[in-house]
């Protein structure tokens, strides 16, 4: 597993404003606070297109059958201005376990500075365990649209497919 360099902006007594979202690269930066130096995010290879989030829970947790429990990551982040984060369960959480967030996918808004919560929901029929800090979901951070873009017409423009919906470009 890949450490994620801590610098003085990521540790958790720090409330001081920073003064630029740039690096001197002027490449985006993505800014942690954790609560406990045994969550701090980690990257679980060089290729890793998200980071992992462990369990910030005081101790073990089990889910019911069908059940959903809300628990925290002891993470915060400050995500640039036009990016999105989003949140994925691990796939080893997803497939061993049969756990998925309830909504699908969490969604961070760069102006969000609070703990990252999961909604962790068991589709299993079985109850499902989880130890203190372990690593169940994945933070991926990426740039969106720009809303203010937005326009509303009376029609849209003509394309190849139309309005051909589920199944209408064929199967193979």
């Amino acid at each position: 597993m890949t450490e994620i360099k801590k610098t003085a902006a990521a540790t958790p007594k720090r409330a001081k404003k920073p003064t630029s979202t740039r690096t001197v690269k002027d490449v985006a930066q993505l800014q942690l606070m954790v609560d406990d130096d045994r969550v701090q995010p980690s990257l679980g290879s060089t290729g890793a297109a998200g980071i992992d989030l462990r369990l910030a829970t005081s101790a073990a947790i089990a889910i019911a059958p069908g059940g959903m429990r809300v628990v925290g990551t002891g993470v915060r982040v400050a995500i640039p201005e036009g990016y999105v984060g989003k949140l994925y369960v691990r796939s080893s959480t997803g497939i061993k376990k049969r756990v998925t967030l309830a909504n699908g996918t969490g969604i961070i808004d760069s102006d969000y500075r609070g703990e990252i919560k999961l909604a962790l929901m068991n589709n299993g029929s079985k109850p499902v365990f989880f130890e203190q800090y372990d690593r169940v979901a994945q933070l991926v951070v990426c740039r969106h649209f720009d809303y203010r873009g937005m326009v509303f017409v009376d029609e849209l423009p003509e394309t190849e497919r139309g309005e051909g919906g589920v199944g209408s470009t064929g199967d193979k």
